[in-house]
């Protein structure tokens, strides 16, 4: 019954990505569940063991939160803050909740106009992911130190030298939100 169910939910989320005209969005998630899906109905199966259980857990996984991150991208890239907040208002939420949310809300924008203007730096600069995937790292941690801080990363180049014990627990406390930001290019395309 799951096996019918799961694809008619998916196909809300691609639905509506068509329908708004996104189509190079549309068409990536559409591959990447498609893969995903095929792989744990006939791959997976076939497998003992470790890898069985290494594949059925990141294919569940993502099969089961590809949809919702997906309808977040649709609102995000469909919806203005000011159309939000008035629908918010309309379903009578606490302030206590919109605001934080419209100011979360805010934020992805400016995330995707600094991804792309560090994506392009690196570019220029002959960096890329393949060739050195440590500069790639060092680039994306300074760019989230930088908006952590408000500033603008296009800017302000590089960030100031601090003592290695402060670079190291920078390094480690923002280690997880770079990798956030390497691993859904889908959010920032």
């Amino acid at each position: 019954m799951m096996d019918i169910i799961r694809p008619c939910l998916v196909a809300l989320p691609v639905l509506l990505l068509l329908l708004s005209q996104r189509w190079k969005a549309a068409a990536r998630f559409s591959i990447t569940y498609a893969v995903l899906y095929g792989l744990e109905l006939t791959v997976i199966p076939m497998l003992t063991g470790m890898w069985n259980f290494i594949l059925n857990a990141a294919s569940g996984i993502y099969t089961h939160m590809l949809p919702g991150f997906v309808m977040g991208y649709y609102l995000i890239s469909t919806t203005t803050v000011s159309e939000f907040v008035a629908a918010m208002e309309r379903m009578h939420i606490p302030q206590k909740i919109v605001i934080p949310v419209s100011v979360v809300f805010r934020f992805f924008p400016t995330v995707r106009e600094e991804y792309a203007a560090i994506r392009d730096a690196m570019k220029m600069r002959g960096i890329t992911t393949l060739r050195s995937p440590r500069q790639v790292m060092t680039f994306l941690q300074r760019a989230v130190l930088a908006l952590e801080r408000g500033l603008p990363c296009r800017k302000h180049g590089t960030v100031r030298r601090r003592s290695p014990r402060s670079e190291e627990l920078i390094r480690w406390r923002t280690l997880l939100k770079s990798w956030v930001l390497a691993a859904h290019p889908l959010i920032f395309s």
